[in-house]
């Protein structure tokens, strides 16, 4: 047995019950998830019921080969905790709309597709009024490069489960920019007749305050009342990306709305009608 198999089993045991996100990033020295052969990976235990969030677990279930398989496990419990499905895949964002979901062909283990990890971090900032939206839909992660998108129909004989599809390079903002979308169509529009159209009380004053009024685009310069530039493409993005700068980059959305009303609407949008007060 190698140092490194030593090493690594016995921290985790010495640290069972107090396992956290910065003990997690004090100790990532040690492996390397991304380049560990899948040969010498351990399958994790089954770790339904177990709260590892709470570090309520038993030192037999920390046989695992590094902390990621931990944290892996731990958002899968997560995702059942919301009724959300997690599906790793090896088709891109285009090629799924294209030809649907074949999990014999297109499945692989979420383990086996980078940044999952980075995206439960950006996920577990969601409360859980606002994941509601997400109840019974999927995340799909790619292994492909790409554009992330989100899907609110379903056609064709073997269809797409609606969600979201996050490619690569995941991006904790990419993610809840997705998220947003499905905020937006179904939970306050209840397009496509979605059963989770649980803020339908803000669709006027999401209409008032996220319609897209420029007579010109700002091609990549600040403007105001738009938190970027990609914002001011139509009214869906200019609702997503004030909803990612919201949860993601909080102080740079306070910063530019001090001056900025407009913006200061949109944010307060947010803080009332979505997040009950919430702030980042």
């Amino acid at each position: 047995m190698n140092l490194l198999g030593i090493i690594v089993p016995a921290f985790l045991i010495l640290t069972a019950g107090s396992i956290t996100e910065s003990t997690f990033w004090d100790i990532i020295f040690l492996t390397d998830y991304e380049k560990t052969s899948k040969s010498s990976k351990t399958v994790p235990i089954d770790t339904s019921g177990i709260d590892f969030a709470s570090g309520a677990f038993s030192v037999e279930d920390l046989k695992m080969v590094n902390p990621d398989e931990l944290f892996l496990a731990n958002f899968e419990n997560w995702a059942r905790e919301h009724d959300i499905y997690l599906v790793g895949t090896n088709k891109n964002a285009k090629q799924l709309f294209k030809r649907s979901f074949n999990p014999e062909n297109d499945g692989v283990e979420l383990q086996d597709v980078p940044g999952v990890l980075v995206a439960a971090e950006a996920l577990y900032k969601i409360p859980d009024n606002v994941l509601e939206v997400m109840t019974g839909k999927t995340i799909y992660f790619s292994t492909e490069d790409g554009r992330s998108k989100s899907v609110h129909a379903a056609w064709g004989s073997n269809p797409l489960s609606r969600g979201i599809i996050i490619e690569q390079n995941v991006r904790a903002i990419t993610v809840i920019h997705e998220l947003s979308h499905i905020v937006d169509v179904h939970g306050i529009q209840g397009d496509f007749a979605d059963k989770q159209n649980v803020f339908s009380y803000a669709k006027e004053e999401r209409d008032k305050i996220f319609q897209v009024t420029l007579e010109k685009k700002p091609n990549g310069k600040e403007t105001l009342g738009y938190i970027s530039s990609y914002s001011s493409s139509n009214d869906l993005h200019n609702f997503a990306e004030h909803f990612a700068y919201y949860v993601i980059y909080p102080d740079v959305f306070r910063d530019r709305m001090k001056n900025d009303s407009m913006l200061a609407d949109k944010y307060e949008f947010f803080r009332v009608f979505i997040f009950n007060g919430k702030e980042f």
